[in-house]
Protein backbone atom coordinates (compact mmCIF):
# COMPACT_ATOMS: atom_id res chain seq x y z
CA UNK A 1 0.00 0.00 0.00
CA UNK A 2 2.73 2.20 0.53
CA UNK A 3 4.08 1.61 -3.06
CA UNK A 4 0.89 2.83 -4.31
CA UNK A 5 0.82 5.95 -2.13
CA UNK A 6 3.97 7.35 -3.16
CA UNK A 7 3.26 6.51 -7.14
CA UNK A 8 0.37 9.00 -6.62
CA UNK A 9 2.00 11.41 -4.99
CA UNK A 10 5.19 11.21 -7.80
CA UNK A 11 1.62 11.58 -10.31
CA UNK A 12 0.57 14.48 -8.09
CA UNK A 13 3.78 16.07 -8.56
CA UNK A 14 4.21 15.45 -12.14
CA UNK A 15 0.93 17.25 -12.62
CA UNK A 16 1.76 20.30 -10.32
CA UNK A 17 4.92 20.76 -12.14
CA UNK A 18 2.92 20.42 -15.24
CA UNK A 19 0.52 22.74 -14.77
CA UNK A 20 2.92 25.30 -14.12
CA UNK A 21 4.93 25.35 -17.03
CA UNK A 22 4.09 27.73 -19.33
CA UNK A 23 5.21 29.19 -22.57
CA UNK A 24 7.34 32.61 -21.99
CA UNK A 25 6.96 35.35 -24.09
CA UNK A 26 9.57 37.23 -25.98
CA UNK A 27 7.65 39.95 -26.16
CA UNK A 28 8.50 43.46 -23.75
CA UNK A 29 6.29 44.94 -21.07
CA UNK A 30 3.28 47.06 -23.01
CA UNK A 31 4.64 50.84 -24.35
CA UNK A 32 3.12 53.23 -21.38
CA UNK A 33 2.62 50.17 -18.45
CA UNK A 34 3.02 50.41 -15.30
CA UNK A 35 3.97 48.11 -12.15
CA UNK A 36 1.39 46.49 -10.56
CA UNK A 37 -1.18 43.96 -10.76
CA UNK A 38 -5.04 43.68 -11.27
CA UNK A 39 -7.46 40.62 -9.94
CA UNK A 40 -10.15 39.06 -12.01
CA UNK A 41 -12.70 36.17 -11.17
CA UNK A 42 -12.30 33.39 -12.96
CA UNK A 43 -12.30 32.47 -16.84
CA UNK A 44 -16.03 31.75 -17.57
CA UNK A 45 -19.21 33.36 -15.54
CA UNK A 46 -20.35 29.67 -15.80
CA UNK A 47 -17.21 27.91 -14.53
CA UNK A 48 -17.97 24.70 -12.15
CA UNK A 49 -17.77 25.71 -8.46
CA UNK A 50 -16.75 29.52 -8.87
CA UNK A 51 -18.83 30.31 -6.00
CA UNK A 52 -16.26 28.38 -3.92
CA UNK A 53 -13.23 30.28 -4.67
CA UNK A 54 -12.92 34.20 -4.29
CA UNK A 55 -10.00 35.44 -5.30
CA UNK A 56 -7.90 38.74 -4.07
CA UNK A 57 -4.77 40.31 -4.43
CA UNK A 58 -2.46 39.47 -7.22
CA UNK A 59 1.17 40.96 -6.91
CA UNK A 60 4.62 39.78 -6.96
CA UNK A 61 5.61 37.81 -4.07
CA UNK A 62 8.62 39.61 -1.81
CA UNK A 63 11.28 37.58 -1.56
CA UNK A 64 11.20 35.89 -5.18
CA UNK A 65 9.34 38.09 -7.47
CA UNK A 66 7.16 35.12 -8.79
CA UNK A 67 3.65 35.93 -9.07
CA UNK A 68 1.62 35.15 -6.37
CA UNK A 69 -2.85 35.24 -6.16
CA UNK A 70 -4.40 35.36 -2.66
CA UNK A 71 -7.36 33.52 -2.70
CA UNK A 72 -10.25 32.19 0.12
CA UNK A 73 -11.63 28.66 -0.83
CA UNK A 74 -15.28 27.71 0.91
CA UNK A 75 -16.84 24.53 0.84
CA UNK A 76 -20.31 25.21 0.07
CA UNK A 77 -20.89 21.84 -0.85
CA UNK A 78 -22.96 19.81 2.07
CA UNK A 79 -20.13 17.43 2.33
CA UNK A 80 -16.21 17.18 3.19
CA UNK A 81 -14.32 18.23 0.39
CA UNK A 82 -10.97 18.75 -1.46
CA UNK A 83 -10.18 21.70 -3.66
CA UNK A 84 -7.30 21.99 -6.40
CA UNK A 85 -7.67 25.46 -7.95
CA UNK A 86 -4.97 26.75 -11.02
CA UNK A 87 -4.60 30.88 -11.27
CA UNK A 88 -3.96 31.83 -14.77
CA UNK A 89 -1.34 34.89 -14.52
CA UNK A 90 -1.77 37.39 -17.76
CA UNK A 91 -0.24 40.16 -18.97
CA UNK A 92 -2.10 43.25 -20.14
CA UNK A 93 -2.35 41.75 -23.30
CA UNK A 94 -4.17 38.83 -22.66
CA UNK A 95 -0.71 36.52 -22.32
CA UNK A 96 -0.26 33.97 -20.43
CA UNK A 97 2.55 34.42 -17.94
CA UNK A 98 2.28 31.43 -15.86
CA UNK A 99 0.00 29.58 -13.56
CA UNK A 100 -0.38 28.88 -9.76
CA UNK A 101 -2.07 26.21 -8.05
CA UNK A 102 -3.48 26.37 -4.34
CA UNK A 103 -5.50 23.25 -2.51
CA UNK A 104 -7.12 23.33 0.49
CA UNK A 105 -7.76 19.93 1.83
CA UNK A 106 -10.47 18.46 3.82
CA UNK A 107 -13.28 21.28 4.05
CA UNK A 108 -16.24 20.97 5.97
CA UNK A 109 -19.29 21.96 4.46
CA UNK A 110 -19.36 26.07 5.22
CA UNK A 111 -15.53 25.85 6.44
CA UNK A 112 -13.30 28.49 4.56
CA UNK A 113 -9.69 28.47 4.04
CA UNK A 114 -7.15 31.15 2.97
CA UNK A 115 -4.64 30.12 1.10
CA UNK A 116 -1.93 31.55 -1.72
CA UNK A 117 -1.78 30.07 -5.73
CA UNK A 118 2.86 31.05 -6.66
CA UNK A 119 3.66 30.76 -10.07
CA UNK A 120 7.42 30.04 -10.50
CA UNK A 121 7.51 32.75 -12.93
CA UNK A 122 9.36 36.32 -12.19
CA UNK A 123 7.11 39.16 -12.16
CA UNK A 124 7.19 41.35 -15.49
CA UNK A 125 9.46 44.32 -14.50
CA UNK A 126 7.89 47.37 -15.12
CA UNK A 127 4.48 45.71 -16.27
CA UNK A 128 1.16 45.44 -15.19
CA UNK A 129 -0.59 41.57 -14.89
CA UNK A 130 -4.01 40.15 -13.94
CA UNK A 131 -4.71 37.06 -12.21
CA UNK A 132 -7.92 35.28 -12.80
CA UNK A 133 -9.13 31.71 -11.98
CA UNK A 134 -8.57 29.25 -14.96
CA UNK A 135 -9.63 25.76 -13.54
CA UNK A 136 -11.25 24.62 -9.92
CA UNK A 137 -11.50 20.60 -9.07
CA UNK A 138 -13.68 19.38 -6.48
CA UNK A 139 -13.78 16.31 -5.30
CA UNK A 140 -14.93 14.41 -1.73
CA UNK A 141 -12.46 13.98 1.11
Amino acid sequence: MKAFGKILVGLGLVWVLASCAAPASDAGPPAGAGTGAQTTQGGSSGMKFSEDVALGACKPQDATNWLIADLTITNHSSKASNYMVTVAFEDKAGNQLGTGIASADHLEPGQSKPTQALSTTEAPAGAEFTCKVADITRYAA
